[in-house]
């Protein structure tokens, strides 16, 4: 696990913002232009950070989901902020034992009331034991 104000200190420097709006805190080249993002993790690899990488950068495949498919456009905007400034961690849950990376067919949520039961196993999340929001 990264400490936590390391999330906080790259959001200072700008290295969470590629590939995200401008209006959640990104630089604003979204979907079409990902070399900043490209360059950011070329650097961070010259020290052999992968693992480091893997961690600080988990966002860019959970947040897209949350921004572009979340119902709560609320929810949406106040993740994003956080996670983009550093104050949030966020990861994306997918992987089961037995079902690989197959996201159609995996966990399923029922609900109950007000919340969701969910059914499925997960395992091999990045960043899921510090993540505060997970997709």
């Amino acid at each position: 696990m990264l400490p936590r104000h390391i999330y906080k200190v790259t959001a200072e420097l700008g290295v969470l913002a590629p590939g995200f709006p401008i209006e959640y805190g990104g630089l604003g080249n979204y979907h079409n232009d990902l070399s900043a993002l490209m360059v950011v993790c070329e650097e961070l690899c010259r020290s052999g950070s992968g693992g480091f990488i893997a961690s600080l950068l988990t966002h860019n495949i959970s947040l897209n989901p949350i921004i572009h498919h979340g119902v709560d456009r609320d929810l949406a905007d106040r993740v994003a902020r956080e996670v983009l400034s550093g104050i949030s961690v966020c990861s994306l849950c997918i992987t089961e034992p037995s079902g690989g990376s197959d996201v159609a067919n995996i966990t399923t949520a029922t609900r109950e009331g007000d919340s969701y039961i969910l059914n499925g196993e997960k395992c091999f999340i990045t960043s899921g034991m510090q993540a505060d929001t997970i997709r």
